[in-house]
């Protein structure tokens, strides 16, 4: 659908970053956008695209799919214009560009957030919307909720929505809110990633709708990387830069509500916080992410690698819900939620990703 050459840009003149006239001269994120709208029309038209990806067109849908492994669970892809065009906004280009874990964290720093991502995971396995999930074969994203609710892991964050991606690449994280830029980015440019799923279309993750409300607002997929691994250097991969102008991107950040939007209150926050700063972590979580990420190691290796790092086990993890949140939780799925859910689900004649 996109074509490279629109967009190319040397990875040594973003590397050393352009000068400050030939800043003022890149397109602000709102014409970058009506770029990328004015070709989506143009795929739109094209006789040859088959009537099932011009049904992707509305968004605020998600469409069933069976995962191709032998699990056969079935994942709710968000709709979009471009399903399998995917998107990264950023305020800075950053080289090389890595999931949170490897962005200069220690060895012990890693294995920690590893076991409160496995914590994290077990807390959410409580949840009785989860449980629902999984008793009906539907793809429970353990990792992808981690990264989230801002717990660190290999995953780096795509969507399918344009808008998504645009509103981060014109806001940055402030003690974990999302906030306009200000004046001291008017002189620096941010990046929009397009990404043709094509090359790589086995390695993505479909988050996508989710028992809890911020990946499914945000149209939310992934993509695992290792950590030698730098997502610049993809084949099919655009980078778009652009100036930062504080009247577009208010534009844009109003769209979503200054980020409420995007990032809706539920009970999940408070929690995630809450295991992202455990020191002490439980013997189950621990039995988790030994088998997940550390499997070639012995258990005496593994504990001796934790106590190495400073971790210190309990039997019971510190950090859960309460009784009284899992009944409001139940009942508000129970009287709306599940319905909810349902009407916005399409089948179509893709079943597998």
């Amino acid at each position: 659908m996109f074509d490279n050459k629109d967009f190319q840009v040397s990875r040594e003149k973003l590397e050393k970053g352009p000068t400050r006239n030939e800043i003022g001269k890149l397109p602000d994120i709102l014409q970058v956008l009506e770029l990328i709208f004015s070709k989506e029309i143009k795929s739109r038209l094209d006789p040859l695209q088959s009537s099932y990806i011009a049904d992707l067109s509305s968004y605020n849908l998600y469409y069933s799919l069976r995962t191709n492994d032998n699990s056969r669970q079935v994942i709710l892809l968000p709709s979009s214009p471009t399903p399998f065009i995917f998107y990264r906004g950023q305020c800075e280009f950053f080289n090389p560009c890595t999931p949170p874990i490897y962005r200069g964290m220690s060895l012990q720093n890693i294995i920690l957030a590893r076991l409160r991502q496995c914590e994290f995971g077990l807390l959410l396995g409580k949840h009785p919307i989860v449980m629902e999930f999984n008793g009906n074969g539907y793809v429970v994203s353990y990792a992808g909720l981690a990264q989230h609710y801002e717990l660190p892991t290999d995953i780096l964050d795509l969507t399918n929505n344009v808008w998504t991606a645009a509103f981060f690449a014109i806001t940055k994280c402030i003690n974990g809110e999302y906030k306009l830029l200000d004046e001291s980015y008017s002189d620096k440019f941010g990046v929009l990633y397009i990404l043709d799923s094509e090359l790589i279309i086995n390695r993505i993750d479909v988050i996508g709708a989710q028992p809890f409300p911020r990946p499914s607002r945000q149209n939310a997929l992934g993509l695992t990387m290792g950590s030698d691994e730098n997502f610049n250097d993809l084949e099919g991969l655009s980078i778009i830069p652009f100036k930062h102008n504080q009247n577009s991107e208010r534009i844009v950040y109003s769209m979503f509500y200054e980020s409420r939007k995007l990032f809706p209150d539920d009970m999940l926050i408070n929690l995630a916080r809450e295991i992202k700063n455990l020191s002490t972590i439980s013997f189950d979580a621990a039995v988790v992410c030994h088998k997940r990420f550390y499997p070639d190691l012995s258990e005496t290796q593994f504990d001796e690698m934790c106590t190495d790092a400073g971790i210190s086990f309990v039997s019971t993890s510190i950090v859960d819900f309460s009784e009284e949140d899992l009944l409001r939780e139940a009942r508000e799925w129970d009287q709306a939620g599940r319905v909810r859910l349902i009407k916005r689900i399409r089948t179509i004649p893709v079943t597998t990703l």
